[in-house]
């Protein structure tokens, strides 16, 4: 078997045992091409359980002249960076995302062909609702950990994983959740209990979220290097220590420093403009521009999120 075909039934595989369908063969003149996106995507951090299906989306919309914009499951936030550099390499693909508010992490890639879509367009084609859950925690806490376990445990095996977005903890009244609206529904029927709580679930719209505007601030430092410790420290507003404390743990894959939403478990990482630090918990960053002044150092500007 040659590799172009290996690759296709390694994919196919992939999304029947994984999402409940099957890749058809595409053209010849596809299979570099689709074995190539993958490839790149997977090295930029994205796994493949998330990377096959939406590299698939795209290939079955490129291989038609023409094609309706879709939308892709809601996905992990490195997955949302890495899928998006790469679909946006393509010149016949333009690729957006929404996950019902600005700052959210969890988001659906709308892909179109060759065709800006308005911020009104890519909502309605995400398709995205809110279901709250709401009940008395005040003696029985819950975390964001329990609200979604409650709601994906609602669901078939098969959904699990796909339609559930971010989630806000309205701390003793319950939770906010954003949901693919394919299963906003179900989920208001189905859920009856989060962390031993008696709950109500109301299906509402994204208007109904309960989030503050998004506090952001340009700014830019000057530092010897570009070390994410250095950048971090200036942009977040704290020590390069501290900035290293949180890139220390046991599993580097569970470092709270992240730069393009990957862990980094070494504070001397080196970014570049375009980049995206955040630290969880404590704020996010986004490196607009590098320039290096006379005396040889950095000259980095900044747009901080809070």
């Amino acid at each position: 078997m040659g590799r172009g075909a290996g690759f296709l039934l390694s994919l196919s595989l992939i999304l029947e045992s994984s999402f409940g369908f099957v890749l058809r063969q595409p053209p010849p003149r596809w299979r570099t091409w689709a074995r190539g996106l993958l490839d790149d995507t997977l090295a930029s951090g994205v796994s493949v359980d998330e990377a096959a299906p939406v590299c698939a989306l795209a290939e079955d919309m490129l291989e038609v002249a023409w094609s309706e914009p879709r939308a892709t499951m809601f996905l992990e936030p490195v997955s949302v960076y890495g899928l998006s550099q790469e679909l946006g390499r393509l010149s016949d693909l333009c690729v957006h995302s929404y996950g019902g508010y600005p700052q959210a992490e969890r988001q659906r890639l709308v892909l179109s062909r060759a065709s800006e879509l308005t911020d009104d367009e890519v909502a309605s084609i995400a398709q995205v609702s809110v279901v709250s859950i709401l009940g008395d925690f005040l003696f029985q806490p819950a975390t964001e950990r329990d609200f979604a376990e409650a709601l994906e445990l609602s669901l078939p095996e098969e959904e699990r994983g796909l339609y559930i977005g971010d989630i806000i903890v309205l701390g003793e009244r319950g939770a906010q959740a954003i949901v693919g609206l394919e299963v906003a529904d179900a989920l208001a029927s189905n859920v009856k209990e989060v962390n031993g709580v008696s709950v109500a679930v109301e299906r509402q719209g994204v208007d109904a979220l309960r989030m503050r505007p998004p506090s952001v601030k340009e700014m830019q430092t000057v530092e010897a290097s570009v070390r994410v410790d250095a950048v971090a420290s200036a942009g977040l507003g704290l020590s390069r220590s501290k900035v290293a404390a949180f890139a220390k743990a046991k599993d580097p894959s569970k470092s709270d420093l992240l730069v393009n939403w990957r862990p980094v478990s070494s504070a001397s990482t080196k970014v570049k403009q375009g980049d995206v630090i955040s630290i969880r918990g404590r704020g996010r960053l986004t490196v607009d521009s590098v320039e290096t002044n006379a005396k040889g150092k950095f000259r980095v500007k900044m747009t901080k999120y809070t």
